[in-house]
């Protein structure tokens, strides 16, 4: 299913994503480096070796590492304050995120993949429906 819709989370080990998805809280330094990797600018090997940290990751720090990573525009709050708070405000806006969601709480390997692809599938449908404009444009 990911790695269909994504396309660029095909570089994994089989090993590493069934520990992400076994995962039942993911760290910091895992989330970004597979977000990272996702948005194309880590190379997997990198990704293999900062996934040390045992700190868990929050819903609303995954939305501003997601935010950030893929370059997500943001409504004119989250201009003014780009962080967690507004990060999960605009994914929740877009239905990126499963529900029920807060903020505060932890994910799991199965909530990031989930989001991970949400994500890409969204910048996917937003690309489709940009070159389709311009396609009717000329």
């Amino acid at each position: 299913m990911l790695f269909i819709s994504g396309g660029k989370i095909y570089a994994q080990t089989a090993a590493e994503i069934d520990r992400i998805l076994e995962s039942p809280e993911i760290s910091s330094a895992q989330a970004a480096g597979f977000v990272q990797m996702a948005a194309g600018l880590l190379p997997d090997s990198d990704f293999l070796s900062i996934a040390g940290s045992r700190t868990p990751i929050k819903l609303g720090e995954l939305c501003f590492l997601i935010m950030k990573s893929f370059n997500l525009k943001g409504s004119f709050l989250y201009t003014l304050f780009p962080g967690p708070r507004y990060s999960y405000r605009e994914l929740r806006y877009m239905r990126l995120l499963p529900e029920p969601s807060d903020p505060a709480m932890r994910v799991s390997g199965l909530q990031l993949m989930q989001i991970v692809e949400r994500v890409l599938n969204y910048l996917e449908s937003d690309e489709k429906a940009a070159l389709a404009l311009n396609r009717g444009a000329k």
